[in-house]
C-alpha cells in the first residue's frame, strides 16, 4: 500500500497504532459518524477469543475494546482529505486520488 501511495505522489504520515495506540478521543474522531463495526476486522480470530457477540454489543463497548485490543480495527486504515478508508485496497482509494 506504501509503495502505491508514493506512485501516486501521496505525501504519508505512517502511524503502527499497536506501537502508538489510539487514543479515545482520535478513534472517535476517526470514526466521524460511522458506526466501530465499519471499522471492524471482523475475520480477527480475536473477536471469538475475547468472546465478542457482534450481533449484541453496542457501539461504545466496542471502541472501547477496539482501543484495548487495536488488532480488532481493520487495517491499513488510510485518511484522505479528511475521510477515512479501513482495510483500504488499491481499488478503494483510486476514486480519491484522481
Amino acid at each position: 500500500m506504501r509503495e502505491f501511495l508514493l506512485q501516486k505522489d501521496v505525501q504519508l504520515t505512517a502511524r503502527d497504532f499497536f506501537a502508538n495506540p489510539f487514543t479515545e478521543e482520535e478513534l472517535r474522531k476517526l470514526l466521524g459518524d460511522k458506526p466501530p463495526k465499519d471499522i471492524l476486522a471482523s475475520r480477527s480470530p480475536s473477536i471469538k477469543s475475547l468472546g465478542i457477540d457482534l450481533s449484541t454489543i453496542s457501539n461504545e463497548s466496542l471502541v472501547k475494546t477496539m482501543l484495548k485490543e487495536p488488532k480488532l480495527i481493520r487495517r491499513p486504515m488510510v485518511v484522505i482529505n479528511g475521510v477515512m478508508i479501513s482495510g483500504a485496497t488499491e481499488k478503494t482509494l483510486l476514486p480519491f486520488l484522481d
